[in-house]
């Protein structure tokens, strides 16, 4: 038997069939018009159904299966991008640890610019929020507030770079523009 047989051609070989008896053998004539009228048409009939709902139902699991496929990829991205920001998570964690015990477990005792024994005392973990000097230690950027920085330009005799934290700028910034104004060329007033 096919796997896939012509149901057309199965509808002509029952009709020829039905020819035949009627020809040839008139007492089978009653079954051969149930077979090949009745029957036979009936089957067919059900098989091509069955082919259509097969091939509907193809198609449904063909698009159900892409969008699992599309389902796992986009699962594995969140996987990943979970696993990246865990592992930021522990790091961040790590440094805060290291902070923590530049803070209050050192050898040397806390920290006393970066305590506030008030919070510790109610309870809290008595860490003072930026500016900490002890942060910097720990290598946290831009941890001493701005009158400090100016403080310590204008002592060092740059005044412009001191002049340049007042408005703003940064250590990076101050850089930049100190090495341009030495490379530009001196320019005179015309006095």
């Amino acid at each position: 038997m096919t796997s896939n047989p012509d149901l057309d051609a199965i509808a002509t070989r029952a009709a020829s069939l039905h020819e035949y008896a009627i020809l040839v053998d008139r007492p089978m004539q009653a079954e051969a018009d149930q077979l090949t009228g009745t029957d036979v048409p009936a089957l067919i009939e059900t098989v091509r159904r069955l082919r259509v709902e097969n091939a509907d139902l193809r198609g449904k699991f063909t698009d159900a299966a892409a969008s699992l496929a599309d389902q796992v990829v986009r699962y594995g991205q969140r996987q990943r991008e979970h696993n990246a920001d865990r592992e930021e998570l522990e790091q961040l964690r790590a440094a805060m640890e290291q902070i923590r015990h530049l803070h209050k477990d050192s050898p040397m005792g806390p920290c006393p610019v970066c305590i506030d024994a008030d919070a510790i005392a109610a309870g809290g973990d008595g860490l003072m929020p930026y500016p900490c000097p002890t942060g910097h230690l720990a290598g946290a950027q831009d941890c001493e507030p701005p009158s400090f920085r100016a403080a310590r330009y204008a002592a060092a005799g740059n005044e412009m770079a001191a002049s340049l934290v007042r408005d703003g700028f940064g250590d990076d910034e101050i850089t930049e523009i100190l090495a341009r104004r030495a490379a530009a060329p001196a320019v005179r007033s015309a006095d």
